[in-house]
């Protein structure tokens, strides 16, 4: 097997467990995130009125409790994909990205900026920092499932941060936070 062949492997191996994962989270088969249109899960673990709204390729996946199912099924069947997150029930949307590991390439780091790599207890360093709500998080107890950040400097300031979690054994979550005044840079 060439470099080439074993990177692709990789690559799918990563998929997978991706799509297993998300699958469980939606309460549908992996099947279902291959499909064309809107499919309706019914989720009867979730014991009070829950929706919840995944699109990805060309599925449209509607996870929702028993309680309202009939409702919401009736009322969002036939919608468009705009249709569906632009609905009455949408209340923010946070968008996920599953890089091409062959397209991506490394990049220097830009001279004007300092960088810091913390890992395991090193994050605890940063707790009580504000502004970098989606890649680093602390409990009120102190505790954080951020497992690795690297963030940014300029001069004493961290202009942006982004800090991994570990989502079950295979996968780790990343998020970025870059203040406002540093994006684009």
């Amino acid at each position: 097997m060439n470099k080439e062949e074993e990177f692709q492997i990789t690559v799918k191996q990563i998929k997978d467990a991706i799509y297993q994962y998300i699958s469980a989270e939606m309460n549908c088969t992996v099947g279902d995130l291959y499909s064309d249109g809107i499919r309706f899960i019914r989720d009867p673990n979730k014991k009070e009125p829950y929706i919840k709204f995944l699109s990805i390729y060309d599925a449209d996946i509607v996870t929702v409790s028993d309680d309202v199912f009939e409702k919401i099924s009736g009322e969002l069947s036939g919608s468009s994909r705009d249709e569906l997150y632009e609905c009455i029930y949408v209340f923010g949307q946070t968008l996920h990205y599953i890089p091409d590991l062959r397209k991506m390439t490394l990049l220097p780091y830009p001279d004007e900026f300092s960088f810091e790599l913390l890992a395991d207890r090193e994050v605890h360093e940063l707790e009580g920092i504000k502004g970098f709500d989606n890649s680093l998080a602390f409990d009120e107890n102190g505790h954080t499932a951020t497992c690795i950040v690297l963030y940014a400097k300029d001069k004493e300031k961290i202009a942006g941060l982004a800090g991994a979690s570990f989502e079950n054994e295979e996968l780790r979550e990343v998020g970025v936070d870059v203040l406002k005044e540093y994006r684009g840079k």
